[in-house]
């Protein structure tokens, strides 16, 4: 169990680090993270929420963010709420895009919180 507790922080937490360049520096600029995580003894299931807090450099209406899966392993996202309401996602090619309702303003403080699970 403590092995898969590692491996997931290395794919989640680096992943989420290891952005586009360009995009991470010209778009986003990460404020905060807070990681609660669900590790049962009984199986290798992951389930947590990841709080994502950030704010925008310039008017943007979609980002993305990294998220590793291999061979369907790895973490699968279920929900994504930023500031309280459903935001539409996709997950793929290791990559969590975004899209918001509004266009995200700079200097706002935003909180993106993404439900996931996997193995």
């Amino acid at each position: 169990m403590k092995n898969l507790l590692l491996l997931f922080i290395l794919c989640f937490a680096l992943n989420l680090s290891a952005q586009n360049h360009h995009q991470r520096f010209s778009e986003l600029d990460i404020q905060h993270y807070k990681f609660e995580l669900s590790l049962p003894e009984k199986n290798n299931q992951i389930s947590g929420t990841a709080n994502i807090y950030f704010q925008v450099k310039k008017p943007i209406e979609t980002f993305y963010l990294d998220l590793f899966q291999h061979n369907n392993k790895g973490m699968t996202v279920k929900s994504t709420v930023m500031d309280a309401e459903k935001v539409i996602f996709s997950q793929k090619n290791n990559q969590l895009h975004i899209q918001s309702k509004i266009k995200l303003q700079p200097k706002k403080l935003y909180k993106l919180t993404v439900t996931y699970e996997g193995t």
